[in-house]
């Protein structure tokens, strides 16, 4: 299994919200969603053809429980990641 492939099991199958705020990052670039920070501490994703965007915030290194929430909900809502999302 690919680093992805651990984080999509870690975060969205396990609902794991014990997540550093780098591989939520890079999870949620994998997925195709651009962020974009300017002169802030949030960095806001946003995907063509995805109406929700995902705002995350550095938290000393992890990121905050409610944004790996946020972020389970649009990959389900959206069956992003896999073709066997709940």
């Amino acid at each position: 299994m690919g680093k992805f492939d651990d984080l999509f099991d870690k975060i969205v199958r396990r609902g794991n919200v014990n997540i550093k705020f780098a591989d939520l990052c890079y999870f949620v670039e994998h997925l195709g969603f651009c962020g974009r920070q300017k002169g802030t501490s949030h960095i806001v994703y946003t995907m063509d053809g995805v109406r929700d965007i995902i705002n995350l915030q550095d938290n000393n290194g992890m990121a905050k429980p409610y944004q790996v929430r946020q972020v389970i909900s649009i990959v389900k809502k959206y069956r992003m990641g896999g073709d066997d999302n709940e």
